[in-house]
């Protein structure tokens, strides 16, 4: 297989070159039998896509020590539902979960500790190595991460404090009951053609009203950042966004000029009355990008703001290099795995979810070999964090747990 002699994986930043990361990453690959002596095959570095005007921006020493940075994510249960009904991404929109009339005080007692267990594997942990790649990769002195949620429990506590994660309790920025249309409130619920996640998706906005930071790196949690970005963020944008393969705008990835008036100004613009129409879209400005995912929530909006609102004040990057989502666009680039800024496991199995052997089991000659590099990048300092970073019980509790 093509990917098989090109992937690279020297995790140089999951335990410096030649070091534990990088035997760990050998000790991967060498046991599914696919490691080669050629990691470098890649001789070509042809690449279209340049992100020349970000780098012209790098950062100065002023900047790096005062302004201060936020990566956050967002995973939201809906309310008053357990914690194991929580959306991870916009792809996958949460399940429904059975009723249940009558539980004893013992089995709802195991549930919650259940349902805490779940929240922890399904969006803290991938939070936590989500968060350490950027802290891996950044110079910036003065980053907080933020993970805005609703009604953690106590293990999803202990390892936000454990990867250094401030939790910010946060309401539904769009509730159900602020939606002025009922036609509208019919289209969003979730797992509709045009709802994405529903609802849910809109918490993405919150971000935009902590003016406390300089900028706000919005991310979604099946990410992993794979090189320094400091560039972006003295960029003169209040927007910095990419594109998705379905949709002019991913929600998953943006870098923003926090502003509270801002805010306020979405919130108005979704709830109000004939907002959106399947038929024309946002404000009747056709639905953007020829493909409908999200687009009655957090995507269409924002391709609706970004075209019609923020015109002069966001920019588009190359989602080749900044949300790398490994689909058939970015296989027709000749990329390096050195290339990628940001990998999101969209397209690509989410090693969050998915053990390397049946990653392995699963690969056919058209397993893009980007996919499997980042794959396995996710994998080695996973593990590397869960030596080097986390309490034994939450160690203990992750080794037993998360598909290895």
């Amino acid at each position: 297989m093509m990917w098989r002699a090109r992937c690279l994986c020297c995790c140089r930043w999951c335990g410096g070159g030649g070091g534990g990361g990088s035997t760990l990453a050998r000790r991967w690959l060498a046991s599914a039998g696919i490691f080669s002596l050629v990691l470098l095959v890649l001789s070509t570095t042809t690449i279209t896509l340049s992100s020349a005007h970000a780098q012209q921006h790098e950062p100065t020493q002023e900047q790096l020590r005062s302004m201060r940075i936020a990566v956050t994510t967002v995973a939201m249960p809906p309310l008053d539902t357990p914690r194991d009904t929580l959306a991870t991404t916009r792809e996958q929109p949460p399940q429904a979960q059975p009723s249940s009339s009558s539980h004893s005080n013992n089995s709802s007692s195991n549930r919650n500790n259940n349902d805490d267990d779940a929240a922890v594997l399904k969006y803290a942990w991938p939070a936590c190595v989500l968060f350490q790649s950027f802290h891996r990769n950044t110079n910036f002195h003065n980053v907080d991460y933020l993970l805005i949620t609703r009604n953690p429990g106590p293990q999803t506590l202990a390892l936000a404090a454990a990867c250094n994660i401030t939790i910010r309790h946060r309401r539904p920025a769009i509730p159900l009951e602020a939606v002025q249309d009922p036609e509208y409130k019919r289209l969003v619920q979730p797992g509709g053609q045009y709802a994405g996640i529903g609802l849910m998706d809109f918490d993405f906005l919150w971000p935009w009203s902590f003016e406390e930071y300089d900028r706000v790196l919005i991310l979604d949690v099946d990410m992993l950042v794979m090189n320094n970005i400091d560039h972006l963020f003295v960029l003169p944008s209040h927007l910095l966004f990419t594109n998705g393969m379905f949709s002019s705008v991913n929600g998953g990835f943006q870098l923003i000029q926090p502003s509270m008036s801002i805010f306020k100004q979405m919130q108005a613009l979704i709830t109000a009355p004939r907002a959106f129409r399947p038929e024309t879209g946002w404000y009747r400005t056709g639905l953007q990008h020829g493909r409908t995912h999200g687009a009655a929530t957090l995507q269409g909006f924002l391709t609706y703001f970004v075209r019609h609102v923020f015109r002069d004040k966001a920019q588009e990057l190359p989602r080749a290099l900044y949300n790398c989502q490994f689909d058939a666009e970015i296989e027709a680039l000749a990329l390096l795995c050195d290339h990628i800024y940001l990998a999101h496991f969209t397209a690509c199995p989410k090693p969050m979810q998915v053990s390397a052997s049946t990653f392995i089991q699963q690969a056919t000659a058209h397993t893009h070999h980007l996919c499997a590099c980042a794959f396995f990048y996710y994998k080695t300092f996973q593990i590397h964090l869960i030596r080097t970073l986390l309490p034994d019980d939450l160690a203990a509790l992750l080794r037993n747990t998360i598909p290895r």
